[in-house]
């Protein structure tokens, strides 16, 4: 957490030399609108900023690495400089990652100092400083040992700052005074955490605004005059924006400072800007393809308590699943965490046979545990082909520590595949409505057909349209009875932008029907997933009466920014217990 303590009672002292009647233009007038009006904050303890840069290279996705930092441009020594130091530092310029480390001042020598020496990233950092190092300016180098990088020739989507402004008719000397740091009767005192406790400084502020702001007089409740804070070090610069906010009702807010805003509202109790925070973390997500971001931020939901922003991060890692298991963050993912993910129906991957090679990888990874139990039985067997149920022994390490478990998923699996549907209703109807006996959402050339960007481009204006067939259900009684289905997407604003009855409004359609009879005891509940750049799903919309709307670019779940979006459909049959 940003904020580890809070309120701590230091004392009786208040800001030395502060104790003076306003002077100048905050005088009378002004604390007469502190009463009558609602205040806030933004930005202001005296910290160094720094800035990244690439230099010397032949194109501007590659060069030397340098910093700014306390007022000069610097470099970065290159003794255990690798690619994961380097994705960071891509990754902040805006580009995807990187493709190549450079050492031995591969662009030539810089003149500046050299500011780090054994840089260690984790590669969830969104900036360099962000990551251990020695310390600034302690190393043990010279510039023929200038570090680099060449980055991915493709820049990623900067969403840029977010503005939350509930100041109305509120005045800006309010956020002005807060920046003068005079004429206060609070002191806050506050200490990087992880540090012995070290000092960064002071601050102050005023009871009488603090009071008048409904969210801020958590701060007060101790009605002392001064209290001490302990911030960990990544969020000193978030501070004085989050104790600026409650006088100007004003704050600017990235991607970058978004968590640790987030972290102090939560801890503060102003649910006002917890929630706005919440909004931006959408766009944070789909910049990380590691997903380490995303699992550090589900872990940041779970200490702040923010049980909307948890339901958040799981919905996108569960619709993007098949993306996660195959990176180093999912053999890093905790038991509680597998566990939520693996009992969620709304799971976007290719099939059940590749989320159970998954879990097999995971476990390798992680050992046997007392949770492999639980964690097999959230494995949907019954969603396995019959040549999959027979494979089990011999392809998935997993088997000779759990083959109890195993051999009787496998028989309740050959159930669904041999028993005919009345038969199974009859006898086991309960079973039929647990979830074993529900398609997730499986994206297998065997389920789905996709339309993409470059299809839909193609026909802008007119409809796109393509046929494709799959089973008429999972079982294995259905294997050779397959049913046709006929998938357009119809740009309707393009379409009929000459006809008055055509309103400003009106969004793509799309459209998903089958072709011949149907089964009577066979339902579908399919669904159409939107996949920005071909990379990542950002809306899962259902089809009603093979018909769903798809909202434009800004109304996704998770932003697409550049609106280059193919659209895919997924067709998931069951039985109608209910018939």
């Amino acid at each position: 957490m940003c904020l580890l303590v809070t309120g701590i009672f230091q004392g009786k002292e208040k800001c030395v030399g502060r104790e003076s009647c306003l002077h100048g233009a905050l005088s009378g007038l002004l604390m007469l609108s502190l009463l009558l009006l609602w205040p806030n904050l933004t930005d202001s303890l005296a910290i160094h900023s720094t800035d990244v840069r690439l230099v010397d290279g032949s194109a501007f996705n590659e060069g030397r690495v340098e910093l700014y930092y306390a007022g000069q441009w610097g470099t970065i020594c290159d003794d255990n400089w690798d690619m994961t130091d380097a994705h960071v530092v891509c990754r902040s310029l805006g580009f995807t990652g990187a493709t190549e480390v450079k050492t031995s001042a591969a662009f030539g020598q810089g003149s500046g100092p050299i500011l780090l020496d054994d840089v260690n990233c984790l590669g969830t950092e969104t900036s360099l400083t962000q990551c251990g190092s020695g310390g600034w300016f302690n190393n043990n180098c010279g510039h023929g040992e200038d570090a680099g990088v060449v980055c991915i020739n493709r820049v990623i989507y900067n969403p840029g700052t977010f503005v939350l402004d509930h100041s109305g008719n509120l005045s800006e000397d309010l956020g002005k005074l807060y920046d003068s740091q005079q004429d206060c009767d609070i002191n806050i005192t506050v200490m990087i955490a992880a540090t012995n406790l070290e000092s960064h400084g002071h601050v102050c502020a005023h009871t009488l605004i603090l009071h008048t702001n409904s969210e801020a007089r958590s701060l007060l409740e101790w009605n002392n005059n001064s209290y001490t804070l302990l911030v960990e070090n990544e969020c000193l610069l978030s501070m004085n924006s989050f104790l600026r906010y409650f006088y100007s009702r004003h704050i600017e807010i990235t991607v970058d400072s978004v968590k640790c805003i987030h972290k102090l509202a939560s801890a503060y109790g102003v649910p006002g800007l917890q929630a706005f925070c919440r909004q931006i973390f959408p766009y944070l997500l789909p910049l990380d393809p590691s997903f380490r971001r995303a699992l550090e931020l589900f872990e940041h939901s779970l200490s702040s308590g923010d049980g909307a922003l948890q339901q958040l991060i799981l919905q996108y890692l569960a619709w993007n699943c098949e993306a996660l298991s195959h990176t180093e963050a999912w053999l890093g993912l905790k038991p509680d965490n597998m566990e939520a993910l693996l009992s969620r129906t709304d799971l976007v991957v290719e099939s059940e046979w590749s989320l159970l090679k998954a879990l097999d990888r995971w476990a390798q990874a992680n050992g046997p545990g007392e949770t492999m139990t639980g964690l097999l039985k959230k494995i949907r067997f019954p969603m396995l082909a019959p040549e999959q149920l027979f494979k089990l022994h011999f392809n998935l390490t997993l088997y000779g520590a759990n083959n109890y478990v195993f051999q009787r998923k496998i028989l309740e699996a050959l159930e669904f595949h041999t028993v005919p549907f009345e038969v199974f209703r009859q006898y086991k109807p309960q079973e039929l409505r647990s979830d074993a006996y529900v398609p997730r959402y499986y994206f297998a050339s065997t389920w789905s057909t996709y339309l993409t960007h470059e299809l839909l481009a193609q026909h802008n204006g007119s409809s796109a349209s393509q046929s494709f067939e799959t089973p008429e259900h999972p079982s294995f009684l259905f294997n050779t009875q397959n049913i046709s289905w006929s998938f357009t997407y119809h740009d309707i604003a393009q379409g009929c932008q000459n006809d008055h009855f055509c309103s400003s409004g009106t969004f793509p359609i799309l459209h998903l029907a089958p072709t011949g009879s149907q089964d009577d005891n066979i339902w579908y509940k399919n669904k159409a997933l939107v996949v920005c750049q071909d990379s990542y799903i950002v809306n899962i919309l259902d089809f009603r009466n093979g018909t769903t709307v798809v909202p434009k670019v800004n109304m996704f779940d998770f932003p697409c920014p550049t609106g280059y979006a193919g659209v895919m459909a997924l067709v998931r049959p069951g039985y109608k217990l209910n018939a």
